[in-house]
């Protein structure tokens, strides 16, 4: 917004930077030509020696996701990881000798055995049953060489090469987990190890015996910690962080007045339109074909509808952050439930003719039932393609207005009688209904209602304002450390950390995904910024529903993590709390003196516990938590040993064991081997992909192509 204001002044400029565009436009369209006629795409990418051209990935983009309404950051990752994983799996499948045959192909496109792929693609979201005849469709489209449309021979030719990615996994799946084989000695130390009993009396002294001031937590310790549990933190690629600044934009009490004018307005447009169902469209109102109860209604409607005639309007009023007006567009006296029967014929509007006899076969029907010389439940038995009512005679029972879909409710609801016959088309093909009772709980109308909506959000003015603000701040403040100065004092202002972001990542905390975060991570990831930077532009978003302005942000770069461990200053208020905690349990170690579990926990405080038939398997007893390590020392020692202090992850425990009881001998071991056979197995298909990933070098490089 305060950029419009300098365009206004400067158009001269404007328009000089329009012609540049255009020509820059006209060479860049050229050169993407005869880079296209050449036969050449950036790489965005590469498995192995797989690589991944960014036209291919950007086909199967708009292929697979292109009625998606997903986050593309989010899209642009899912399509990585189907790309990553064909790679992967081909790699595999070519050393192994293994492919998917043309046969085999076609069973799984149209046989008997179909591929999850087919399945998803063509199945009923509900039922899961397949739309046999749409794919059979395509096989005889392929078969006669009719198969011309080019949009579906692309979907086509893409889903196929899911099905064979699929197909090879599932086979290299069924390689390693029918190679997996837990050998009798396992079986046996397993059964031991998860049938030894102790039972134990255990003192645990908290970390919080000593104060935090007690020990101090020096970059060496941060430092130690990181290379002890390098697994844990190593950094596998580089990362940058960022600080913020969120400038909410808010609607004023001017704001308001202002949209309370408008509303009154949109009022009297209502009172006057046509057509209430699009104004109320258009004017973000609703309008259903449903006649309110006053009990339906909220408190304010319904307190006003009182005395109200059709066509007349009420409002504007204050509800949920918006002024709201109504109209009664119509009443009636409208049942309370209705029982009926019906007779459904299936229409797939697809099939040519299937609509047409569906008509005919549900006249002639009518015609039967009408004159009296068939009983409804019997045609309905025979007749009716709804599973659920036919094997009922057609009978639904009683329902509500809202039970059922338009054409069927208002059949039943609005101009339908008891004892009559009627006929509808749904989007679940042609009906023919029988009313047998409708029910009033009284006679009071019920009303046909259209609502017009004015939402209360910032105006243009207060918008600008606020970007006025942004910009002021970060035109005259270039670095964090004069932005965090800048906005010192500032109540309504805070500096915010971000998380860790990768290059190809697309989401922004607590900002969410979309375009304007990934603007923000490609910026952060500029090598020609350096710690420190602020960056030059302003980033705004918008409200999803109102589609208004509702944040600017100023962003800064942080930190740059390269690969590998991570610094202790980058790490020190990740891991600070954990290494303080270690220190204390090393300085309480050394004080804990003597075996004596009570005077131990008199000195400190605490209490002696007991838990019976403690196991390696309850690694979270109910009174000592999730401590494996204490598990360990109370199982390895004799029976009336007493433990020296162990460092557990909730304090110092000092553990003596009182009773050991040994497990009894494994009797059924083909049954133990084979439950832990299907055990291991069962985590094949989730694991070994993940193993394989790590084990292959992965270059992404999206982010080079500005993706």
């Amino acid at each position: 917004m305060a950029l419009i204001g300098t365009i206004r002044k400067n158009f001269w400029f404007v328009l000089i930077l329009l012609g540049f565009a255009l020509v820059a436009f006209i060479l860049m369209d050229i050169m993407g030509s005869s880079q296209r006629s050449a036969g050449t795409s950036p790489t965005i990418g590469k498995i192995e020696d797989t690589s991944i051209k960014y036209q291919d990935f950007q086909t199967t983009k708009s292929v697979l996701y292109s009625n998606s309404a997903a986050d593309q950051g989010a899209i642009d990752n899912a399509v990585w990881s189907y790309y990553t994983e064909k790679a992967i799996v081909q790699n595999e499948a070519d050393k192994l000798g293994m492919a998917v045959s043309k046969d085999e192909l076609m069973e799984l496109q149209f046989g008997t055995n179909l591929s999850p792929i087919i399945r998803q693609n063509f199945g009923d979201p509900q039922t899961g049953q397949i739309n046999r005849t749409n794919l059979m469709s395509f096989k005889t489209a392929m078969e006669e060489g009719t198969f011309d449309n080019a949009r579906m021979r692309l979907f086509w030719s893409e889903q196929e090469k899911q099905i064979k990615k699929t197909a090879l996994q599932d086979k290299l799946n069924a390689i390693v987990a029918k190679g997996l084989y837990t050998p009798t000695w396992m079986v046996e130390e397993n059964f031991r190890d998860n049938n030894i009993d102790v039972d134990v009396a255990f003192v645990n002294v908290p970390f919080t015996a000593m104060g935090d001031d007690e020990v101090d937590v020096t970059d060496a310790a941060i430092s130690s910690y990181l290379k002890s549990n390098q697994a844990k933190y190593m950094v596998d690629e580089e990362t940058r962080t960022a600080e913020y600044i969120v400038f909410n934009v808010e609607a004023s009490q001017t704001d308001s007045t202002f949209w309370k004018g408008e509303a009154a307005t949109i009022k009297t447009g209502l009172a006057a339109a046509a057509n209430d169902s699009i104004y109320a469209a258009t004017n973000q109102g609703s309008y259903n074909n449903y006649y309110y109860a006053k009990s339906e209604l909220p408190a304010t409607v319904a307190d006003a509808i009182s005395g109200m005639n059709v066509g007349d309007t009420y409002g504007p009023y204050l509800e949920t952050g918006a002024y709201n007006s109504f109209k009664i567009s119509d009443t009636q006296v409208v049942p309370d439930s209705v029982k009926a029967s019906h007779i459904l014929r299936s229409v797939d509007l697809a099939i040519p003719g299937q609509l047409e006899a569906a008509n005919t076969l549900i006249d002639s029907l009518k015609r039967e039932l009408m004159s009296g010389r068939a009983k409804f439940s019997d045609v309905a038995t025979a007749n009716s393609q709804d599973p659920g009512s036919a094997a009922k005679g057609g009978e639904l029972g009683y329902f509500a207005q809202g039970a059922m879909v338009p054409g069927f409710k208002d059949a039943c609801f609005y101009y339908g009688e008891e004892g009559g016959y009627y006929k509808v088309q749904t989007q679940f093909g042609v009906h023919l209904i029988y009313i047998a009772d409708r029910k009033f709980l009284n006679r009071d109308p019920k009303y046909k209602i259209a609502f017009v909506r004015t939402p209360i959000i910032p105006t243009e003015a207060t918008v600008s304002a606020v970007d006025q603000r942004v910009a002021d701040l970060v035109s005259e403040n270039k670095t964090l450390d004069a932005l965090r100065a800048a906005i010192d004092g500032q109540s309504d202002l805070k500096v915010e950390s971000s998380q860790a972001f990768k290059a190809s990542d697309y989401t922004f905390g607590p900002l969410g995904g979309g375009n304007v975060s990934r603007d923000i991570i490609k910026w952060l990831f500029d090598d020609s910024n350096a710690a420190g930077d602020v960056s030059p532009e302003i980033y705004s978003y918008q409200d999803k529903a109102l589609y208004y302005y509702n944040k600017f942000v100023a962003v800064g770069l942080k930190e740059i993590t390269p690969k590998g461990l991570p610094s202790v200053a980058s790490s020190r208020s990740n891991v600070e709390a954990q290494v303080r905690n270690q220190l204390k349990g090393e300085a309480l170690k050394a004080k804990i003196s003597g075996t004596d579990l009570n005077a131990i926990a008199s000195q400190y405080n605490a209490n002696v516990d007991t838990l019976k038939n403690l196991t390696f398997g309850a690694a979270t007893g109910s009174k000592l938590g999730n401590e494996p390590k204490v598990i360990a020392v109370a199982h390895a020692q004799e029976a009336n040993a007493t433990s020296s202090p162990v460092v557990g992850d909730a304090g110092v425990y000092i553990v003596k064991t009182l009773a050991k009881y040994a497990a009894p001998e494994a009797t059924n071991v083909p049954q133990l081997r084979k439950t832990q056979s299907q055990s291991a197995r069962s985590q094949v298909a989730f694991r070994l992909m993940d193993a394989l990933k790590k084990s292959s070098d992965i270059k992404d490089t999206r982010s080079a192509v500005n993706m």
